[in-house]
Protein backbone atom coordinates (compact mmCIF):
# COMPACT_ATOMS: atom_id res chain seq x y z
CA UNK A 1 0.00 0.00 0.00
CA UNK A 2 1.38 3.58 -0.65
CA UNK A 3 1.32 6.14 1.91
CA UNK A 4 0.87 9.74 0.94
CA UNK A 5 2.94 11.69 2.88
CA UNK A 6 3.07 15.63 3.04
CA UNK A 7 5.52 17.74 4.71
CA UNK A 8 5.36 21.41 5.45
CA UNK A 9 8.83 23.85 5.28
CA UNK A 10 9.75 26.82 5.57
CA UNK A 11 12.90 28.61 3.97
CA UNK A 12 15.29 29.60 6.37
CA UNK A 13 18.56 29.95 3.73
CA UNK A 14 19.82 29.86 0.42
CA UNK A 15 23.22 28.91 -0.41
CA UNK A 16 24.59 28.88 -3.53
CA UNK A 17 22.63 25.54 -5.07
CA UNK A 18 21.14 24.61 -1.92
CA UNK A 19 18.37 25.41 0.50
CA UNK A 20 17.76 24.92 3.59
CA UNK A 21 14.51 24.13 5.56
CA UNK A 22 12.43 23.94 8.76
CA UNK A 23 9.75 21.60 8.87
CA UNK A 24 6.52 22.36 11.09
CA UNK A 25 8.21 19.43 13.46
CA UNK A 26 11.46 21.67 13.80
CA UNK A 27 14.03 19.35 12.07
CA UNK A 28 16.08 20.88 9.35
CA UNK A 29 16.92 19.58 5.78
CA UNK A 30 18.73 20.80 2.75
CA UNK A 31 17.16 20.52 -0.24
CA UNK A 32 18.86 21.08 -4.03
CA UNK A 33 17.28 24.50 -5.64
CA UNK A 34 16.31 23.08 -8.70
CA UNK A 35 13.70 21.00 -7.15
CA UNK A 36 12.05 23.47 -5.97
CA UNK A 37 9.77 25.96 -7.71
CA UNK A 38 11.02 29.27 -9.35
CA UNK A 39 11.18 32.43 -6.98
CA UNK A 40 12.28 30.66 -3.85
CA UNK A 41 13.11 33.56 -0.87
CA UNK A 42 13.56 33.25 3.04
CA UNK A 43 10.22 32.69 4.80
CA UNK A 44 8.41 31.16 1.73
CA UNK A 45 5.92 28.00 3.06
CA UNK A 46 6.31 24.63 0.66
CA UNK A 47 4.55 21.41 0.72
CA UNK A 48 6.17 18.16 -0.19
CA UNK A 49 3.55 16.47 -1.62
CA UNK A 50 3.54 13.26 -4.59
CA UNK A 51 7.29 13.71 -4.84
CA UNK A 52 7.35 16.75 -6.12
CA UNK A 53 7.74 20.69 -3.74
CA UNK A 54 4.90 23.31 -3.83
CA UNK A 55 4.90 26.85 -2.49
CA UNK A 56 1.91 27.80 -0.60
CA UNK A 57 2.56 30.98 0.66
Amino acid sequence: MFEMIEIKYEVVDISGDYVTCLSEKGSTTNIAIYLLPDGIDIGDKLLYKDLSYEKIS
